[in-house]
């Protein structure tokens, strides 16, 4: 098995391989012919002007990776892959980051067929858009909205989200009876009762619902990235976060903002342009 500071990946049938060996040989492949690069072609979202292709290097994706790679704390991580293909997200963590840590990726339906996946694959380590998130807490209140004790339990969590709020704060494992009663509940509805890492991206949390899935138990940290990155850029705190925020620049890459507002990213997992 191989993940962060181990040389030797160990496959299903015993053999195993060097890393080294494995680095060295994209190296040669990456020198032949031309001296060109592998590159991952992806559809920028359009989002600041018309929709491109991204020319985006492997080294690029692998630096990102590298970047992340202390972010999921599991000897063999297990993932449920519920992005498009295409998604730059889903490529990072879902294929090198995978790959990286040696953990096993689950594919699933799609959206008709989520939530029988997630209870069928059980996955230490998911990575969602906010809407998924959304759709857990709509679901939790439209439970506790059915009985009194429920209508009881539903006030203390939002004592307990104004706190967090209040404080600006959310720290893990700091949850309420109650809301170790509701979050597990949620979680084992999913199938996510084993899952000890969760990541939301695409676009941040707001502060309120990331407070409640705090005082829920679900430490849900948010992530910032563009495709142009290889879509890693922040990331939340293991421990702490501010509700809402981005988090702190991942290794490798420099966070700033132009005078107009505009972010602006530095580091070794850019683009090497558009197409």
């Amino acid at each position: 098995m191989a993940g962060p500071g181990r040389e030797r990946i160990r496959t299903e049938d015993g053999a195993g391989f060097e890393t080294e060996a494995v680095v060295a040989e994209l190296h040669a492949v990456a020198a032949a012919d031309d001296g060109g690069e592998p590159s991952v072609y992806l559809q920028s979202t359009g989002t600041t002007g018309p929709a491109k292709v991204i020319d985006l290097p492997v080294s690029a994706l692998l630096a990102a990776t590298w970047a992340v790679r202390d972010s999921v704390d599991h000897a063999h991580p297990r993932f449920a892959a519920i992005l498009p293909s295409g998604h730059i997200s889903h490529q990072l963590i879902n294929v090198f980051a995978a790959t990286l840590l040696a953990g096993e990726v689950y594919y699933g339906g799609g959206i008709d067929t989520l939530v029988e996946d997630l209870r069928a694959v059980r996955p230490t380590v998911l990575f969602g858009a906010p809407l998924l998130f959304d759709e857990v807490i709509a679901e939790v209140r439209r439970g506790l909205e059915g009985s009194a004790i429920g209508r009881w339990m539903g006030r203390r969590l939002a004592d307990d989200v104004a706190r967090r709020l209040d404080a600006g704060e959310i720290r893990r494992g700091d949850v309420s009876l109650v809301g170790r009663l509701v979050g597990g509940k949620a979680a084992r509805a999913l199938g996510l009762q084993r899952a000890g890492e969760l990541f939301s991206g695409t676009s941040p949390l707001d502060p309120e619902a990331h407070a409640l899935l705090g005082a829920l138990g679900w430490f849900v940290r948010n992530t910032y990235g563009v495709s142009e990155c290889g879509g890693a850029a922040t990331i939340s705190g293991r421990t702490t976060m501010v509700p809402g925020e981005l988090g702190e620049a991942v290794e490798g890459m420099t966070v700033t903002t132009s005078a107009g507002g505009e972010i602006l990213l530095r580091g070794e997992s850019l683009l090497r342009g558009f197409l």
